[in-house]
């Protein structure tokens, strides 16, 4: 008898069971839905107070340092990247940390959509961090193509330790030289 009434409490809890489960995905998804649009907020606010203020390095930056244009152009874009990493760390560090829960969570949902959030979005941003992970690990092989004593020189540069714009800073580099 006791046999039968254990069967009859697993028959009648599992399927409350698996609902209170899908119950606790479907929260844990919401949950990291949110935390995902606070978290692209944040890096989207970030990114843009980044860019604000840069300012163009003077012609005379370089002065010491015989580079070639290629050179100049490259250690720019490096130490702008540099400083844009350092500028964005907190709040890209989240964004990367916020994904990876979000990812694990739509793993484990039915993949519904949610109402006022957009998962195409989110992808997009994945695509931009992956494409800018990408583009620096370039940009730090051409850098390390530069000669050991010149780069000693430029990460010398108090100028190029903090934010600047580096694409302006090259046109009146280049200005300069012809």
């Amino acid at each position: 008898m006791s046999n039968k009434l254990a069967t009859l409490a697993v028959a009648l809890c599992l399927p409350l069971a698996a609902c209170a489960n899908d119950k606790l995905k479907e929260e844990e998804l919401y949950q990291a839905a949110k935390s995902m649009a606070v978290a692209m907020n944040e890096l989207g606010a970030k990114i843009k107070e980044c860019e604000k203020d840069r300012p163009v390095l003077p012609k005379s930056v370089f002065k010491d340092i015989n580079l070639t244009s290629n050179e100049a152009l490259t250690a720019l874009i490096y130490f702008e990247q540099i400083n844009e990493i350092e500028c964005l760390k907190e709040a890209d560090t989240k964004f990367i940390i916020t994904n990876l829960v979000w990812s694990d969570a739509l793993k484990n949902s039915s993949d519904a959509p949610l109402e006022g959030f957009d998962k195409e979005k989110v992808e997009i941003m994945q695509d931009i961090a992956i494409s800018a992970y990408k583009s620096m690990n370039k940009l730090k092989v051409r850098y390390a193509k530069i000669s050991a004593e010149k780069r000693e020189k430029l990460e010398q540069l108090k100028e190029l330790k903090s934010r600047f714009n580096a694409s302006k800073t090259f046109e009146v580099i280049e200005a300069k030289s012809k």
